[in-house]
């Protein structure tokens, strides 16, 4: 039996191969790119939502303590003790 080199077939096989993983590759980095840029929006509009809840919350705090500060006063003015 002769020898027969079949080097050129696996070299055609393995060119091949990293063709096709070359593509798999960068089909699968374009889908996560895109499902991590839907996260990143709904991470950033959350984060929007947070700050501005936090400041509406700073501000209903200096509104309430301005009220106590002026129910404490007026309190005092009529007879009636306020505390909180």
């Amino acid at each position: 039996m002769s020898d027969v080199n079949f080097q050129p077939i696996f070299d055609y096989i393995d060119e091949s191969n990293k063709k096709l993983k070359e593509e798999l590759k960068e089909e699968i980095l374009t889908e996560v790119r895109s499902e991590f840029g839907d996260i990143k929006t709904a991470v950033a509009n959350l984060s929007g939502q947070v700050k501005k809840y936090h400041e509406e919350m700073l501000v209903s705090g200096h509104r309430l303590d301005c009220l106590k500060e002026w129910a404490q006063i007026v309190g005092g003015k009529v007879g009636v003790p306020i505390s909180f």
